[in-house]
């Protein structure tokens, strides 16, 4: 089944699946990811940042042994469930590691995208493991221009203007939806909802961004993963627990959106970008 050019839906379900991380039980992850994804049908499922293994990355050489046998267990949920997965996993390409990003597709078919801006601050420190990706991840799916991101790069509104203009060369349209795993703190939870909802009014796109919860060492982290449309509104928000939540969103009101406001048109007559 060819997903990405002969199927298209106005409407599309997207699924937040948010859930606390056991970063020495890999299995537990995938279990429990197994158990929500049965509760509801989705087009797209948003797992957090680091889905299957978290953030425990003095165990590093242990997951990327098992990376494929992840990504082996993805594809099945994939299919089994008839959705397509995104979340991110320790990835090693050569000499190099990177917070790798993958959009799994039902029939298998799957995509890449490796972070761009690494955290090494706040309880974190990326840039020790892990290798800055150099390029976009940006398809069409169902008809739906969607792009892609990382946590850290909500911080980075060039990341997504290069992406959009990425996207207007590629398909002369604007991506209508982002998605982003991310591992946001509770200390800084007010900046993620902030920045979720700047990127979506500056490309007048959906952000539909999934948050863990639980503790990670002295990082707390309470959830409240989101997606907005883009007048900044909050089509879902969900609060400190373990859930699959959906949002229905629709083509035409992201599209007309766009084509009512030449806003994206008018960014790049400028030669900033």
């Amino acid at each position: 089944m060819n997903y990405l050019n002969n199927l298209k839906k106005e409407e599309l379900s997207i699924g937040l699946l948010q859930y606390e991380i056991h970063t020495k039980e890999p299995m537990e992850n995938i279990n429990k990811i197994s158990h929500l994804l049965g509760q509801k049908n989705n087009d797209i499922i948003v797992l957090p940042e680091m889905g299957i293994t978290g953030f425990s990355l003095k165990r590093l050489d242990h997951f990327l042994n098992e990376v494929e046998y992840y990504l082996k267990i993805l594809k099945e949920l994939a299919n089994t469930y008839n959705t397509a997965i995104c979340t991110t996993l320790p990835y090693k390409e050569g000499n190099f590691i990177y917070n790798r990003l993958f959009f799994i597709l039902p029939d298998g078919e799957m995509y890449w995208y490796d972070k761009h801006y690494l955290i090494d601050w706040g309880g974190f420190n990326e840039g020790k493991y892990f290798s800055q990706g150099n390029s976009f991840l940006v398809i069409k799916y169902f008809g739906w221009i969607i792009g892609f991101a990382i946590c850290y790069d909500l911080r980075f509104p060039e990341l997504f203007y290069y992406m959009n203009k990425y996207s207007y060369e590629k398909y002369n349209d604007f991506i209508k939806l982002f998605l982003i795993p991310v591992q946001w703190p509770n200390r800084r939870i007010h900046h993620f909802t902030l920045l979720s909802k700047a990127r979506a009014v500056e490309n007048l796109a959906i952000v539909a961004a999934t948050n863990n919860i639980g503790r990670m060492g002295e990082l707390e982290f309470n959830g409240r993963s989101i997606v907005v449309d883009p007048d900044g509104n909050e089509l879902l928000l969900i609060e400190n627990y373990e859930t699959l939540e959906n949002c229905k969103i629709n083509y035409k009101i992201v599209d007309s959106i766009q084509k009512d406001r030449p806003i994206l048109l008018d960014r790049y007559k400028k030669n900033w970008y």
